[in-house]
């Protein structure tokens, strides 16, 4: 295409210049570049709960692999009729033995039921959140509930080593698989998509990886995040002992990569080591330790251009320091100096040595609050000015983390197995250390909200409280895995006649079996068997203290859209509610549809069942301060509109049930995903 626009330029007609341009430009809205796979399509997946139709492809449990799916031919009141994929089969079924399957991108109606909680963080702390489910349905989900409110998103997907270590439409990936790079880049394409419309504008996604799908994540992450975007990559030391491989090599190490959804998004510090710590020898007058460093910015972003408001003069005499009154001009994107220098009075800029025009790193607010921040040094005739760096303030991340903390054997299997008291729990989990840098790296807010879908045995909720615990903060967690089997488990089960659903063999799912009790242990300080866990964090806080933090459990539920706007699944909606309104005050439920409206105890949100009682639900909404957001059960749009110009300013409002009904339906079409 380069070629085309070369030969296009050495047209003389400048209108059949212009023409040639356009028709090229359509071009190549349908031509990719870069990264080119095969999308394979289409995804499906299990929805059991909703009704089977004539037409629908359903699988019987167990054996729910697309090529053993059968498509629904005919029902009765008392069989399906049904016929292999292929056609080349019939069989009957009772109505029970069939799950259907749904491509994945189509329109889903998704609710929630609670299956566990627990509350130690107290009524003023958010619930972390583990949802059980197929992930990019959950994440469907999340989208309406979330949609650029996320400041981290971590992920560590299945690696693709083609080991059988993840599933595509229900069958496992190998390598004898001549197309499982392509199917691992479709699986990762929708959701990753979905993703960046959940961060936050100054949002960060970081994704780990290893060596087999490192060159074709990099490149998908470039053409969803935009390459501009990339802010770095990072290898972790995970395995200081190495893994032998049959090519020779021991390997030691994992990547994980970072990108920004905009060009607000910025990386976070890390805590600075006892190495960097011992050149904090100044005290400050609250005996603060602190070091001096240039006030001239350099690196990334520390041009002119970068952040003109950043560059000013400062005039010195002797040893002070003064900033002279300016005023900004908005045309000329600079300052104008309306206090001149003093004829005793030297002018600096932050210039460096090779004449470029940097900018200082602090606005000129900030050197107006902290003036004995700044300090005049003078080397060799030139001027240069210092400013005090505290060590609270971090260090910008290296691209090679290689502690001991990060090993994932010492502080992510050995972990679990403090946890539980047994072995084996789960394959190659995370250090909660390594996690816990890539959350600080990714956002430096306390109240940070973290997404991870692919959250396996839950080392990033475990990572989340560490930090809490550490710094006082509220961060919250919004996690979702899966309950596979194992397949040499799945096996056994199947051999000894149990079948997904059945309750001895869903118990033997990662959700059961590792992320449920291993949060539930995180928090209360206690094994599953009622021991307390043994042994301490770096930093030496006791695993048996447990955390001050509240969590909650659901299992995604399919819903019947016609149940839905009609009211009667009211019980399945409301969590998704609770989880927009901010998630405080488990257990909390305004399930009470004969009534008119409904404020739940100490919660933050309140549902109108009945328009017409929405001056009295109004008059009660001002009494209550701690209540951020209203939901309206109301079929016009007229009615809505005129209710939302009375509400409270401050206080959010959504339109139930056709808001929720058309959300998913726009979302799965492509509208918003």
């Amino acid at each position: 295409m380069a070629k085309v626009d070369d030969l296009i330029r050495l047209v003389q007609d400048p209108s059949l210049r212009k023409e040639l341009y356009s028709a090229v430009g359509e071009i190549r809205k349908g031509v990719r570049f870069g990264l080119v796979y095969e999308e394979h399509l289409p995804e499906m997946a299990p929805v059991p709960g909703l009704p089977l139709h004539t037409g629908m492809l359903a699988v019987v449990p167990g054996r729910e692999r697309l090529r053993d799916a059968w498509r629904v031919v005919e029902i009765d009141k008392e069989n399906i009729k049904a016929e292999s994929v292929d056609g080349a089969e019939n069989a009957t079924f009772q109505h029970g033995d069939l799950i259907p399957l749904q491509r994945i991108g189509s329109p889903i109606y998704p609710g929630l039921n609670q299956v566990g909680s627990v509350e130690n963080g107290g009524p003023d702390k958010p619930a972390h959140v583990v949802i059980c489910s197929e992930n990019f349905h959950a994440v469907q989900m999340l989208l309406h509930l979330y949609e650029g409110k996320i400041d981290c998103i971590y992920l560590d997907p299945p690696y693709n080593t083609g080991a059988r270590d993840w599933t595509y439409n229900n069958d496992y990936v190998d390598d004898t698989d001549t197309f499982r790079h392509s199917k691992w880049l479709s699986f990762m394409d929708r959701r990753l998509r979905i993703a960046k419309n959940l961060l936050a504008d100054d949002g960060i996604i970081c994704v780990t990886i290893d060596d087999y799908e490192l060159p074709r994540l990099v490149m998908l992450l470039d053409d969803i995040f935009g390459e501009k975007h990339r802010l770095g990559s990072v290898v972790i030391r995970n395995n200081p002992q190495g893994r032998s491989t049959i090519k020779g090599f021991s390997i030691n190490h994992e990547y994980a990569l970072f990108y920004g959804k905009t060009t607000k998004s910025t990386v976070g510090r890390l805590p600075r080591s006892d190495e960097q710590l011992e050149r904090y020898s100044e005290l400050d007058e609250n005996s603060q330790s602190f070091l001096w460093e240039n006030f001239r910015k350099t690196g990334s972003d520390s041009h002119r251009s970068d952040r003109p408001k950043q560059f000013y003069p400062l005039y010195i005499q002797g040893e002070n320091i003064r900033l002279p009154e300016m005023k900004w001009d908005i045309e000329s994107r600079s300052w104008l100096i309306i206090d001149k220098q003093n004829s005793n009075e030297e002018e600096v800029w932050p210039i460096d040595s090779s004449k470029n025009e940097r900018v200082w790193k602090w606005g000129h607010e900030r050197v107006l609050a902290n003036p004995n921040h700044l300090q005049v040094r003078r080397l060799g005739g030139r001027i240069e000015v210092h400013r005090r760096n505290y060590p609270s303030e971090g260090s910008l991340p290296n691209t090679l983390w290689d502690k001991p903390k990060y090993a994932s054997g010492s502080h992510g299997t050995n972990l679990l197995t403090r946890m539980f008291g047994r072995s084996h729990i789960f394959d190659f989990p995370k250090s909660v250390y390594a996690v816990q840098d890539c959350i600080r790296v990714c956002s430096s807010k306390k109240n940070a909200a973290v997404l991870d879908f692919f959250a396996g045995s839950g080392t990033t909720f475990h990572a989340a409280c560490l930090l809490n615990a550490e710094d006082g903060g509220s961060r919250k967690t919004i996690m979702v895995t899966n309950n596979d089997v194992s397949e040499q488990k799945s096996k056994e089960l199947r051999n000894e006649g149990f079948r997904k659903g059945d309750p001895s063999y869903e118990i033997n799912g990662i959700f059961e079996n590792v992320t449920k009790p291993r949060c539930e242990a995180v928090v209360t300080g206690k094994r599953p068997d009622g021991s307390p866990v043994p042994g301490t964090y770096i930093g030496g806080r006791a695993m048996s203290k447990g955390f001050h933090e509240n969590i909650v459990f659901y299992q995604l539920a399919y819903l019947d859209p016609d149940l839905v706007d009609l009211g009667t699944q009211f019980g399945a909606v409301e969590p998704m509610l609770w989880l927009m309104a901010g998630g405080y005050r488990i257990g909390q439920s305004a399930n009470q549809p004969n009534t008119q409206y409904a404020f739940p105890e100490g919660a933050r949100y309140g549902v109108l069942f009945k328009e017409s009682a929405f001056s009295y639900f109004l008059t009660e909404l001002r009494d209550k301060e701690d209540v951020t957001y209203v939901f309206l059960v109301t079929d016009s749009e007229e009615s809505y509109a005129e209710m939302t110009s009375s509400l409270p300013k401050g206080v959010g409002s959504r339109m139930l049930y056709r808001e929720y009904l058309r959300s998913f339906k726009i979302e799965a079409a492509g509208g918003a995903v």
